[in-house]
């Protein structure tokens, strides 16, 4: 952790890798990585501006408070169905969910007497998710470097954020006050699916020289 003009950061971090050969003919691997982030922010402002006879002044206090938590996630495994074909799987994922918190005061004087005040207090939570899986069939033709393969994509993102303000604004008189009141929640939901495949040829040309057909697929 540690403290900068932006207020206490404080930060944890960790992850895992397995790796693991289940018999001769399946090779796996694994990892998993983690990541927090906390910001808290305390902050008191006061200003005074003198001109002439009158004396403004401004009190602010604010207390905000930010959280992210990011998981990832990487995969791969490769088996050897025969000596001539095999199947590769490959993997990720990342979920990050984020949320904050946002409570601001002022307070406007003249003279040491109020003229008005704002109170207004924020709230945001988000989620994110995101997985991209890839699938491949290939086979060996004969001759060294003459192959086929099948491969099958897919991706998903689903986004889900919600922000919430409230604010009260009250303009002060002699004899009576202006309250202004602000209620407003926004909701943001995006979702994306993608899939394709793509079916490649590989002819061997000679040393280090190959010549490869393409087809895909979205």
């Amino acid at each position: 952790s540690g403290l900068n003009n932006n207020g206490i950061a404080t930060t944890a971090a960790g992850g895992i890798n397995f790796n693991a050969d289940i018999g001769k003919k399946v090779e796996f691997s694994s990892s998993y990585f983690y990541n927090y982030l906390n910001n808290d922010i305390q902050r008191d402002i006061f200003r005074e501006t003198v001109s002439g006879e009158q004396v403004f002044t401004t009190n602010q206090n604010q207390i905000r408070d930010d959280q992210n938590h990011n998981h990832r996630v990487n995969l791969y495994l490769k088996a050897k169905l025969d000596s001539l074909s095999e199947l590769i799987y490959r993997g990720s994922g990342r979920f990050n969910d984020a949320n904050g918190t946002d409570s601001t005061q002022l307070l406007n004087q003249t003279n040491f007497i109020s003229q008005s005040t704002s109170d207004q207090n924020y709230f945001s939570i988000g989620q994110l998710l995101n997985t991209t899986n890839t699938l491949q069939y290939r086979r060996k033709l004969g001759a060294p470097g003459r192959t086929i393969s099948v491969q099958g994509n897919f991706s998903l993102q689903n986004d889900d954020d919600e922000l919430d303000l409230l604010a009260l604004n009250t303009i002060i008189f002699d004899t009576f006050n202006i309250l202004n009141t602000l209620d407003q929640v926004q909701f943001e939901d995006v979702n994306s699916l993608t899939y394709g495949g793509r079916r490649a040829y590989t002819e061997p040309l000679g040393i280090g020289h190959f010549l490869q057909a393409n087809y895909r697929h979205t």
